[in-house]
């Protein structure tokens, strides 16, 4: 339990940070405000995994990573819509490796994380962004199921990206 309590107390860090990230990346012209060096050295020829990489936020930061020259590894549960995301960015010259996975799946996130690393070589940016809302009702009304799917995809779909992508990083 205290192992979990510690878990939670980092969250706001990690939030931050991920909110930093997404601020620098979008809001055009911040890397260049000489606060750090400007982003096309920091991000050219990276490799980016994103996840939730389909759509919203998660095909937002694919294409701001994508005119930075970032390598990206696209991460998405819904086949046609990330068929489209890719298609989307290769036409527009990025360079792209489009996977179907189910985040909640350790085995598929490992699967997936082997066909980048050969594809790409090493993963520099992991984009933890595939996140459901919960069983689309009031949380009093949901059920077991629901519950585990939502922990699955929001906590366990971090968990195994970070345990199989970042040990190389480090």
């Amino acid at each position: 339990m205290l192992r979990f309590a510690r878990l939670l107390g980092r969250w706001p860090v990690a939030l931050a940070c991920v909110g930093v990230l997404a601020a620098a990346l979008l809001l055009p012209g911040l890397g260049r405000s000489g606060l750090w060096e400007p982003q096309e050295r920091q991000l050219a020829d990276k490799v980016a995994w994103i996840t939730g990489a389909a759509s919203g936020i998660g095909l937002a930061l694919a294409h701001r990573l994508a005119a930075e020259n970032t390598r990206l590894v696209l991460v998405d549960i819904e086949a046609a819509p990330l068929a489209a995301a890719e298609a989307a960015l290769q036409a527009k010259g990025a360079r792209t490796l489009a996977i179907r996975a189910d985040v909640s799946s350790a085995s598929d996130v490992a699967a997936a994380a082997a066909r980048a690393r050969d594809h790409f070589g090493l993963v520099h940016i992991i984009v933890n962004n595939a996140g459901v809302g919960g069983g689309g009702g009031p949380m009093g009304q949901l059920t077991e199921a629901d519950w585990d799917w939502t922990i699955n995809v929001n906590l366990r779909g971090v968990t195994h990206a970070i345990r199989t992508l970042l040990p190389p990083l480090i």
